[in-house]
């Protein structure tokens, strides 16, 4: 088994994003593999999201 880091810009304020991520997260594990997604901030997207 292997484990498997998915780094990407996931917080956007759509949903394309976070399922991007949890479809790539659902076939990595069911590829017998170990995922888990590290949380990528970035100042300047995040004050370009912000409300």
């Amino acid at each position: 088994m292997k484990k498997i880091g998915i780094i990407t810009f996931h917080s956007a304020h759509n949903y394309g994003a976070m399922l991007q991520v949890y479809a790539l997260q659902n076939i990595i594990e069911k590829l017998n593999n170990e995922s888990c997604v590290i949380n990528y901030r970035n100042n300047k997207i995040d004050y370009e999201y912000k409300v």
